[in-house]
């Protein structure tokens, strides 16, 4: 592989025809490129040496990466287990290697940019707290995004309809802040293959710059993965912790804001849920509250990822249990009658139907979606649900009211207790909206490898996730579901 690196051009990178043509050649190659070859395409543009752009060694490269894929599934497979540790917490390392280099978590393009979008609102309404993001603007954010629907729309048109035609580049506008986001070709020329095949720097640098020219290498992060990129990009220009924070966490208010029902409402001024018998004055994140008397107590969580599979989980078990912990307090303190604060006024918080949402950045290699896991995060509860913000954006634009998403929340808990592998938020949402009890039942696939119950994975069209656009409505996002679900 390394031999590989050392000679081929990294500009075949870019070449969307050779690409197609060495990933049709062998089993191998064809494995990576339904594997998703996006990952393998950002390593050849990044660590690319040679000046080599022949088909030859390319299906060799793209061959190579297949056999790299089936191997590692296959050895971690074959992992000698401890019978003393959980299944889910073994084999967590695994699953976020595969998170990295497979398409496993199902994401949308519309939820990136509405994340984004409300990033670049926070920052532009407070320039001198986020000094150092200037470039982060909505104008550029909704620029970028439609420059690469565009790109790709370009490298996916036969060779024959686009002869002489030029590349989209991004506009004025967008291009300062794609720049900040972009790394040059030769930038790991230095790292090796089993480096930068899981390293979390593609979720940062989605983009790569060679002899003058910017594109969407890493298609997956630079289509419904560009927050990640953009609060890599606050962690960088940004100091001070606590702004940081801030940036996150008020962004997630914002975005929320716009996919919650109508009904419901997030304060955007301080909260505070005092707890009883302490000096905790129990500051919040942020607090949705519902006409139908539901109650959702949000704490945010790690904005960032670490960089090591391996330590995956002692991160889930650290930043999620604190999570759980200060929500449990504040659910407990609302039940039992305390008077919450928002922006200096006293609300009466409704003392029944109080739940809980632990928002990370990151599903920690699936963990928050594994019954074995949760409960090494203190996140087992019945009325505390610990969803990714991308996936919750998504969840919550599905739900009627509030009582729609505490019977959601409870109904996740229904799925862990039942010992089902669930891969991904989507399964539950798709299981929870089209789903009566008989057909969750024949949802049920046995595994006999493990003995495990599984609820079938579900995928979406990379078309469907370049093009689609906010929905309107709860019920407009179902009918989607529905159609684009596969």
């Amino acid at each position: 592989m390394e031999w590989l690196l050392g000679i081929l051009d990294p500009a075949t990178a870019l070449n969307a025809v050779l690409l197609q043509r060495a990933t049709e050649k062998s089993a191998a190659a064809k494995y990576a490129s339904e594997a998703g070859f996006n990952r393998f395409q950002w390593i050849l543009a990044v660590a690319g040496k040679g000046t080599d752009a022949s088909l030859g060694n390319f299906q060799l490269y793209a061959a190579a990466c297949g056999a790299w894929l089936a191997t590692s599934r296959i050895l971690g497979v074959l992992a000698e287990r401890d019978q003393e540790i959980s299944r889910g917490v073994q084999i967590n390392p695994l699953q976020e290697t595969q998170r990295r280099t497979w398409a496993v978590d199902v994401q949308f393009r519309w939820v990136s940019e509405l994340f984004c979008r409300s990033m670049a609102s926070e920052i532009e309404s407070d320039p001198e707290k986020y000094c150092g993001l200037e470039l982060v603007t909505q104008r550029a954010v909704t620029d970028l995004f439609k420059w690469v629907e565009a790109y790709v729309d370009t490298m996916d048109r036969p060779a024959d309809e686009k002869p002489n035609e030029q590349l989209p580049m991004p506009s004025t506008s967008a291009r300062p802040l794609v720049d900040s986001l972009s790394v040059r070709s030769d930038e790991y020329r230095f790292g090796s293959f089993e480096v930068l095949v899981e390293t979390l720097d593609i979720e940062s640098f989605p983009f790569v710059t060679l002899d003058g020219h910017v594109a969407p290498v890493a298609l997956r992060e630079a289509t419904y993965g560009v927050e990640l990129a953009l609060l890599s990009l606050a962690r960088r220009r940004l100091g001070n912790d606590k702004v940081r924070s801030d940036l996150f966490e008020n962004a997630v208010k914002r975005s929320l804001s716009q996919v919650i029902p109508s009904g419901m409402d997030i304060p955007f001024k301080p909260v505070f849920i005092p707890i009883p018998n302490s000096k905790n004055k129990g500051e919040t994140d942020f607090l949705v509250r519902s006409s139908s008397q539901h109650t959702f107590v949000g704490e945010c969580k790690a904005m960032s990822a670490v960089q090591s599979p391996s330590t995956v989980i002692h991160s889930f078990t650290d930043h999620v249990s604190k999570a759980a912990k200060q929500l449990k307090l504040r659910m407990e303190a609302i039940k039992a009658g305390t008077a919450v604060e928002v922006d200096g006024e006293i609300w009466d918080a409704p003392a029944t139907n109080v739940y809980g949402l632990a928002v990370p950045l990151h599903s920690y290699g699936g963990a928050v979606w594994s019954h074995e896991c949760l409960p090494h995060g203190d996140a087992d509860s019945q009325d505390l649900a610990v969803i990714p913000i991308h996936h919750l954006l998504a969840v919550a634009r599905a739900m009627e009211d509030g009582q729609d998403l505490g019977e959601y929340i409870r109904f996740r808990k229904v799925l862990f207790d039942l010992s089902i592998e669930l891969r991904d938020e989507l399964d539950i949402l798709a299981a929870y909206i089209f789903s009566d009890g008989l057909t969750i039942a024949s949802m049920i696939e046995s595994a006999p490898e493990h003995g495990l119950r599984v609820i079938r994975a579900y995928g979406v069209e990379l078309e469907v996730l370049l093009s689609d656009t906010m929905p309107t409505s709860a019920r407009a996002w179902r009918r989607r579901l529905a159609k684009t679900l596969i």
